[in-house]
């Protein structure tokens, strides 16, 4: 029996958005804070190899991992929510 390989999935998604962009009332934070959601995905596509986009939108991308192996899959979302939680990389706008 052949076995087949698993494709797998990544969706990433901004939400909880009144508690992390519009919980003040400073317009220049609001616009950073929506900036960075939007740049998000698009900087997840460019600066993380093994993913092939599948979707994006202003704040939601659907990405496919390329790597098969387990390891591989791991090492990959290893990588997106070490991007995604390093702070060092909010802009300034």
């Amino acid at each position: 029996m052949e076995s087949q390989v698993q494709n797998c999935y990544l969706r990433i998604e901004a939400v909880n958005l009144d508690h992390s962009v519009f919980d003040t009332h400073n317009i220049n934070s609001i616009r950073g804070g929506s900036f960075n959601i939007l740049n998000a995905v698009s900087e997840i596509e460019q600066k993380i190899t093994g993913l092939q986009v599948i979707s994006k939108g202003e704040s939601i991308g659907i990405f496919k991992i390329i790597d098969s192996t387990e390891n591989g899959k791991n090492d990959i979302l290893n990588k997106v929510l070490d991007y995604l939680q390093d702070t060092r990389r909010v802009s300034m706008v």
